[in-house]
């Protein structure tokens, strides 16, 4: 089965992007390829880690309250 973002390569992975344990249960996946997956988890990653200044801030600002 090629993978269903890249049409490429195999898809070995289940991938459910925002879904959790119920979406996997219920069959809410799509067979990535692990290229894509990792590709995938890092953009997710640097998303993530762009809100580290902001969270920081909130932190100081509720500590002083």
């Amino acid at each position: 089965m090629l993978c269903a973002n890249c049409n490429n390569r195999e898809g070995t992975i289940c991938w459910i992007g925002d879904g959790g344990a119920l979406a996997y249960v219920h069959g809410m996946y799509s067979m990535w390829c692990e290229l894509c997956a990792t590709i995938a988890n890092l953009d997710y990653a640097k998303k993530q880690a762009n809100l580290i200044p902001e969270l920081e801030k909130k932190i100081k600002e509720l500590e002083q309250s």
